[in-house]
């Protein structure tokens, strides 16, 4: 499954990608790091944890931020299902 018809079938609807949007800062502001890695472009910080979905579940899923170098706002690079999501 791609990672759109993930988030939809999750009830993220694309009229509505403030809650998606909403749900990931969430995730990132309340789950510790698992992983950080520096790269040519920056710090990079993978985020695994669930996310509140519009229906009322919790879906496990994997971001991934990076702090661009001269900089200090990290920016949201992707997300997709985590490993236990991608198995269903």
């Amino acid at each position: 499954m791609g990672k759109a018809a993930f988030f939809l079938s999750l009830g993220f609807e694309s009229q509505a990608r403030h809650l998606l949007a909403e749900a990931l800062q969430q995730l990132a502001q309340e789950t510790p790091v698992t992983q950080t890695m520096t790269t040519s472009h920056g710090q990079k910080y993978i985020i695994d944890g669930l996310i509140r979905t519009p229906r009322g579940g919790r879906a496990l899923v994997r971001t991934v931020w990076i702090v661009d170098q001269d900089c200090s706002i990290p920016r949201l690079i992707t997300a997709y299902p985590g490993e236990e999501e991608k198995q269903r």
